[in-house]
């Protein structure tokens, strides 16, 4: 059995990734099993969370403040530890690596294997992210029409936001690309090159060259300008920065 971990920044393609691994025969792929927002966990509340895990076994706020570290490693070893005749793992956010320090080392020790997914077009995520929260909904997948949006992308702070969203992005290049373990997955060329990127993976995590599918849908138009509000001011606020070209 293949152990593997899905690491990346939110609306970077993880999901992406992580739906159409779990819709192979021979993988499993929890969500974020280590969201731990009580009014956010409930779609993640399976037998591969971390909340899960810490109710079913009682333990109480002094344990879990003092023995995070072991519990943690206990919660891996367990969820690890499911027989499953192919593939097992979950998804691993950069804002959850604070909060949760000890996984990193565990993936290191335990030479679990790393699909480490990236979005190119930083300016992209964080419109995606915005547009999402217009809509109120982070996903489809094609059950209902998705409204089409446009969104005021804030000036202000702009190149902050842009810089911590790629900055985290990198964080697991420089934690975790040196194992032999380790392999890259860029949305954009994904979801150009679908049905090669597919069979990579699935070579990589040593289960049959089977064409799953993802369920979910996209929800924003490519052009840019069909979804910012003011295109034209984001466009000058970034030119000339490493992100103008994230514009076109």
């Amino acid at each position: 059995m293949t152990k593997f971990i899905v690491v990346g920044v939110q609306r970077s393609g993880t999901t992406l990734i992580r739906t159409t691994l779990n819709n192979h025969s021979q993988v499993r792929c929890a969500g974020e099993s280590f969201k731990v927002k009580r009014w956010r966990v409930a779609p993640y509340m399976g037998d591969l969370s971390y909340q899960k895990f810490l109710e079913n076994r009682s333990y109480g706020l002094i344990a879990r403040n003092f023995r995070k570290t072991a519990i943690v490693q206990e919660f891996l070893d367990d969820l690890y530890g499911r027989q499953h005749d192919g593939a097992i793992g979950f998804k691993f956010m950069a804002d959850q690596h604070g909060r949760f320090p000890a996984v990193v080392p565990y993936i290191k020790e335990n030479s679990i294997k790393v699909i480490h997914v990236t979005r190119e077009n930083t300016l992209k995520i964080w419109v995606s992210i915005l547009t999402a929260k217009a809509r109120g909904g982070f996903h489809s997948d094609g059950g209902k029409v998705v409204e089409a949006v446009k969104v005021h992308v804030p000036i202000s702070g702009l190149l902050l936001k842009l810089n911590t969203i790629y900055e985290h992005s990198q964080l697991w290049t420089g934690l975790l690309s040196e194992s032999e373990n380790y392999t890259k997955i860029k949305y954009e060329h994904f979801v150009k090159n679908k049905a090669s990127e597919v069979s990579r993976l699935c070579e990589f995590l040593n289960v049959g060259n089977e064409q799953a599918e993802s369920e979910l849908k996209k929800m924003n138009s490519d052009d840019l300008c069909n979804v910012i509000e003011n295109y034209e001011q984001v466009c000058s606020t970034l030119k000339g920065t490493r992100f103008e070209w994230c514009t076109h």
